[in-house]
């Protein structure tokens, strides 16, 4: 299958670009390319597949030995396995997708999923709490403290 992708120096662009606020960890230089799922791929395929994974294997619930941030970690590594079974061509090395930290409505620190949708129209937030697209408010937005 092929689908566009974006180097990571491009990646790191468009998030400057998006989140000039925003610092951006070394981890979203792993790989050298990244492919980019459609919105449609991430909540008909991928979504679905990763919360009935978590629920397997007796991850889905919350604890505080398995939050938000371990929540989103799980979520990075399901894509790269979809990425994987999905025999992307084009020289990439998994999904656009990481974790992002922000404060949320009720001033709480708070830890999702970003990722980039195919043909780089756009980024989606994911809540690996409950494998949905989510919006952040724009106060949320300006919030974030750092993307990896």
């Amino acid at each position: 299958m092929s689908v566009a992708t974006y180097t990571s120096h491009e990646l790191r662009q468009l998030i400057k670009a998006d989140s000039p606020h925003v610092e951006i960890g070394t981890s979203l230089n792993a790989d050298g390319r990244y492919a980019l799922a459609t919105r449609e791929s991430w909540e008909l395929e991928i979504l679905p597949a990763y919360k009935r994974w978590m629920i397997a294997n007796r991850l889905w619930l919350w604890r505080k030995a398995h939050d938000c941030d371990d929540k989103a970690d799980c979520l990075k590594v399901f894509s790269q396995r979809c990425f994987v079974e999905a025999k992307i061509t084009g020289g990439a090395e998994g999904f656009a997708v990481w974790r992002v930290w922000y404060i949320t409505k009720l001033g709480e620190a708070h830890a999702i999923n970003r990722a980039l949708t195919d043909g780089g129209n756009g980024f989606i937030y994911i809540e690996p709490q409950t494998a949905k697209v989510v919006k952040l408010t724009s106060k949320e937005e300006a919030s974030k403290w750092l993307e990896y």
